[in-house]
């Protein structure tokens, strides 16, 4: 790219110098030409009026102010040279001068400029000054040289500013290059600078905002493939011991295992759309039943931490108000994770109590188990090295939370206690 600006700047400055300098160019020759007629018609004047009173002046040289390559001569009437170094035979333009007319003319390769000498009004001789044409030619030699120079310059010039301002323009644009191929290779740090070229900085704002937003997707879906497989687990090895069940008790009624079963798929239905919903961030705004969210809760799990030998203990009756701003989905993926939680991590039996708390409904799930020693804020960071195992669930919980304007804390270390914050629906009269 740089090598193209360069050569068509370039390219451009040299037509242009050639339409200006072949021009201007002949117009110095004919300039110069020109001018130099007219020194050796002024000095050829003044020559005459050196020489009216004497035709042999010593003086004419200096009188007449001639170049040391000029030659001079004074003819008579009968054209014999009388005084001077010039040519001994009178030209055409002597002739001339003797009959009253100043002129200019070439002869043999020299330039000639002749002037009448009057006595009153009788021409009684002429003079004629010369020089060489070699001295004109090199003055327009001269005058050529220092054109080209100039045009020259300029192309230098043009080409040191093309290379220095395409490197201005090419290097944002291999910087670009270079940062769309490393955002291309995964390196999500890879941000386009600014280089104070508006149209290249706008194209540098596009890349970034289209990064972000492909890097936001791609989290998304990260996330959503991450949840999804650590939610699915449990509901999918409960519809699958249902289903063996029923194909193992054949003498019992299949109708209740297929009920469960449908159960429990609807339930997935649900974990599968509450998680999409919060990877896209585009939370279900409604409103659920604690009490109702606790009973499912306890049906889903009473059975799971029994065969552990674990009972499950749900603990209303401080619950005033019961109706909580979250949808069921989220409600039933929150509590899911907090008994996981319980359950993998922790012993004996599982309590779970439910509470009014101003304007909102607290819920604490609690088991006999070993002290967390790992901050608070770790067990809730996602895939945190010091989370011990917490580093999923939890994190989804409380984001399914927060996205319903409630919390979810750590509010006990030993025994772990893990408290849900979700605010109520007021009453609508």
């Amino acid at each position: 790219m740089r090598k193209r600006i360069t050569t068509l700047v370039v390219l451009a400055c040299t037509v242009a110098v050639l339409l200006f300098a072949v021009p201007l160019s002949i117009v110095a020759s004919r300039y110069l030409a020109g001018d130099e007629r007219s020194e050796l018609q002024r000095a050829a004047a003044t020559a005459a009026v050196a020489l009216s009173g004497d035709l042999k002046a010593a003086g004419v040289a200096q009188t007449a102010g001639l170049e040391p390559q000029a030659q001079w001569a004074v003819y008579d009437p009968s054209g014999h040279r009388l005084a001077g170094n010039g040519t001994p035979a009178m030209g055409t333009v002597g002739r001339a001068a003797l009959s009253g007319r100043t002129g200019t003319g070439v002869e043999a390769d020299r330039i000639v400029a002749g002037a009448p000498i009057s006595d009153g009004d009788t021409v009684t001789a002429a003079v004629t000054v010369s020089v060489p044409r070699s001295e004109l030619r090199h003055r327009i030699a001269t005058a050529w040289a220092e054109m080209a120079a100039t045009a020259l310059l300029a192309v230098l010039l043009s080409a040191f500013a093309a290379r220095r301002y395409s490197r201005r323009l090419s290097t944002p644009l291999e910087e670009l290059a270079a940062v769309a191929e490393a955002m291309g290779s995964g390196q999500r740090g890879a941000r386009a600078t600014a280089s104070d070229i508006g149209e290249l900085d706008t194209l540098a704002r596009t890349l970034n905002d289209s990064a972000d937003a492909l890097y936001t997707t791609i989290e998304r879906e990260r996330r959503f493939v991450a949840d999804a497989s650590h939610q699915l687990r449990t509901p999918l090895a409960r519809l699958r011991i249902q289903l063996e069940s029923a194909l193992l008790d054949q003498d019992g009624d299949p109708r209740e295992r297929l009920t469960g079963a449908l159960t429990a798929t609807d339930h997935l239905q649900q974990t599968i759309e509450t998680l999409l919903a919060a990877a896209r961030d585009h939370p279900v705004a409604a409103s659920a039943d604690l009490a109702s969210g606790l009973a499912r809760l306890r049906s889903r799990w009473v059975g799971v931490l029994a065969a552990d030998n674990r009972p499950l203990r749900v603990d209303v009756t401080e619950l005033e108000d019961g109706r909580v701003r979250c949808s069921d989905g989220a409600l039933d993926q929150i509590l899911d994770i907090l008994l996981d939680n319980a359950h993998q991590h922790g012993t004996g039996p599982v309590t779970v109590t439910a509470r009014s708390a101003m304007s909102a409904v607290a819920v604490d799930v609690s088991n006999p188990a070993p002290a967390v020693t790992s901050a608070p804020d770790e067990l809730f960071t996602r895939r945190s090295a010091a989370a011990a195992g917490h580093g999923i669930g939890l994190s989804l919980a409380r984001s399914l939370a927060e996205a319903d304007g409630g919390r979810l804390t750590l509010t006990s270390t030993s025994p772990p206690t893990f408290t849900l914050l979700l605010p109520t629906v007021p009453h609508v009269a």
